[in-house]
């Protein structure tokens, strides 16, 4: 893989800050932004599978039309 592919599996950890001695508010604080960032994660994975999926769609699109065309359709 060169530098600027994209890795095909996401699934690397997120980094999980220390919150031993923050107070409760700061820790619900990262708590959401933790799950937001799954979220994200988890919705930009969708995202390009749909994409994937779509791309596929097309092209079997395509090869159906070529087929009628050559048959005469």
């Amino acid at each position: 893989m060169g530098i600027t592919d994209q890795p095909q599996n996401c699934n690397y950890p997120i980094r999980r800050p220390a919150i031993q001695g923050l107070c409760q508010e700061t820790v619900h604080i990262l708590h959401n932004s933790l799950v937001g960032l799954v979220y994200l994660r988890r919705s930009l994975e969708d995202a390009k599978l749909q994409v994937d999926r779509s791309y596929d769609a097309l092209r079997e699109s395509e090869k159906l039309l070529r087929r009628l065309r050559m048959q005469g359709f």
